[in-house]
């Protein structure tokens, strides 16, 4: 069974929960029996719902609710509330936070009219659906590039992943549910380490896609260092990629002595012997 009529609206100020059945049922009872009472609650409401210190969708959405709630009580209630307009709109406006009310005087700072309750109303309405839309904007999944690099613009889907895929991809390296190009693990690790592991867990070393080499890779991406076909996060500078290839250049070899040097030293060696 659902309220219609005069005993909704009486309670409309009321959020729909267990906690507030007793009291929502109390104010059915006495509608017909004190009204005085009914009417102290719903302005009661109006005064005691906190001030929104960072303004969000949910809280001003919360103290819309509120607002609007009651005044349709109270207007039920046969109460005039048109002519509360300025003491009403000064006690809403005392619970938003600094910006929202700025935005307020924003919007009436070219008007001489007084404003009315139904205006702070749609105000607060318009500026629910302003931080609802960026809300929503602010989730929108952030796309990652095969080199680990994130981009404000879309890309092919060949190349890139949204945040759900990054969810439901489970990381070949660490078994957690991520890209590999952003593993902890594998950042972690100095380049050299990092080539290593591509390839024992035999991966293209430029889209770190299994099935393929790098020289077999037909992804359009290459370093971003050095424009060659392997991923950026595989890029070793010249020297160290120098010293890689040729292991016996990190132990350079001792340049020989001239003869004549060596011939100084042991005739020093025979003058100190005598």
């Amino acid at each position: 069974m659902s309220l219609i009529g005069e005993a909704a609206t009486a309670i409309a100020g009321l959020d729909i929960s267990a906690k507030n059945y007793e009291e929502a049922w109390d104010l059915l009872k006495r509608q017909y029996e004190d009204k005085p009472f009914m009417i102290h609650k719903h302005v009661e409401g109006i005064l005691d719902f906190p001030k929104i210190v960072k303004c969000n969708h949910p809280a001003l959405n919360s103290l819309y609710r509120n607002v609007s709630g009651h005044l349709r009580a109270l207007k039920a209630l046969g109460q005039p509330v048109e002519t509360w307009n300025s003491l009403l709109i000064e006690i809403v406006l005392r619970k938003l936070d600094s910006l929202t009310k700025a935005e307020w005087e924003k919007e009436r700072v070219d008007s001489n009219d007084p404003p009315e309750n139904d205006d702070l109303l749609d105000f607060l309405q318009k500026q629910c659906k302003l931080l609802a839309r960026k809300a929503a904007d602010s989730e929108k999944p952030a796309q990652v590039n095969v080199h680990g690099l994130s981009s404000g613009k879309p890309s092919s889907k060949r190349t890139t992943f949204s945040h759900a895929a990054a969810q439901g991809s489970v990381c070949p390296l660490c078994k957690e549910h991520h890209l590999l190009y952003v593993c902890p693990a594998l950042l972690q690790m100095p380049v050299p380490a990092r080539i290593d592991k591509m390839k024992e867990l035999h991966r293209c070393l430029n889209c770190f896609r299994p099935g393929h080499s790098s020289y077999e890779c037909k992804s359009s991406y290459k370093c971003k260092k050095c424009k060659k076909s392997h991923n950026t996060l595989l890029h070793l500078p010249k020297i160290a990629s120098a010293e890689r290839d040729n292991p016996i250049a990190e132990a350079p070899a001792q340049t020989a002595l001239p003869v004549s040097v060596n011939l100084c030293r042991s005739q020093l060696s025979e003058t100190q012997t005598n």
